[in-house]
């Protein structure tokens, strides 16, 4: 069962829990277990291995519970935007959908940069006027083009080369300098949307087992301001230390200074 509890451990971890994991690591999940049958590894029957994968190999009880997962078009947008795999896992999680999901991809942001057209009462009240002419106006030439003025094709052919060619990044923090240059701003924001996961209630439950240790029954008598104090203290005490020991240093070089004064 090691695999399996690796998976576990890596999708409860706390640190970079986005949804845009849980698709790569359920495919490691599922390779890892045909490579335990395919090698023989397995010494006795174990039936929580053979209730994911079947005595011959195939992988028939993993697709009953985890395969339509796979076909989730929001969990592939999850993965294709997170920088740590982005199109170079998405080929290896649903070949057969890469294409679709860079189209969807690109169509979202393509409609999140293009302005709305005004609505028909406003554009009726608004006073109309002449446009001028490029000729009439001699700094013209040093106005770069607005997204208004670009055209939605042009928009799209743009930030398909920017999914084709956004590499994979290696480093485990996820970062603003990690995604594409181009509309960086609105790939954020699809990062956001696809790859927040839902909220564990892990932290919640520790935080009810430090108020046990501080509400004990010989501090039942303490007012809930100076209960609060001590289990926000408690949870930080980490905090706390590093402050404590940054004083203590400055403190020791205080000292340090004032004696080659003397």
């Amino acid at each position: 069962m090691k695999p399996v509890a690796i998976c576990l451990d890596r999708l409860q971890a706390e640190v970079n829990a986005y949804m845009g994991i849980l698709l790569p690591y359920l495919m490691l999940l599922k390779r890892d277990l045909q490579a335990i049958k395919r090698e023989g590894e397995l010494r006795y029957a174990d039936p929580l291995v053979d209730a994911l994968l079947e005595q011959d190999g195939t992988v028939h009880g993993f697709n009953n519970r985890f395969m339509h997962l796979f076909a989730d078009e929001d969990l592939l947008m999850a993965t294709l935007t997170y920088p740590n795999h982005g199109p170079f896992m998405l080929k290896h999680v649903a070949p057969a959908l890469e294409e679709d999901i860079k189209e969807r991809l690109i169509r979202e942001i393509v409609t999140s940069i293009t302005p709305d057209p005004l609505p028909s009462s406003q554009s009726q009240d608004m006073v109309t006027e002449k446009p001028k002419e490029a000729s009439d106006d001699p700094f013209a030439f040093l106005e770069s083009p607005t997204v208004m003025e670009e055209d939605g094709s042009n928009i799209g052919e743009l930030i398909k080369k920017e999914v084709d060619t956004w590499g994979r990044s290696k480093v485990a923090e996820v970062k603003p300098g990690q995604f594409p240059s181009m509309h960086r701003e609105k790939w954020i924001s699809l990062f956001i949307k696809y790859n927040t996961a839902l909220p564990s209630s892990a932290a919640v439950e520790r935080m009810f087992s430090t108020a046990g240790d501080v509400l004990r029954p010989k501090c039942a008598s303490m007012t809930s301001d100076r209960f609060e104090k001590l289990v926000f203290t408690k949870g930080n005490m980490q905090l706390l230390d590093a402050v404590l020991r940054r004083e203590r240093r400055e403190g020791e070089c205080d000292s340090e200074r004032e004696t080659d004064v003397e």
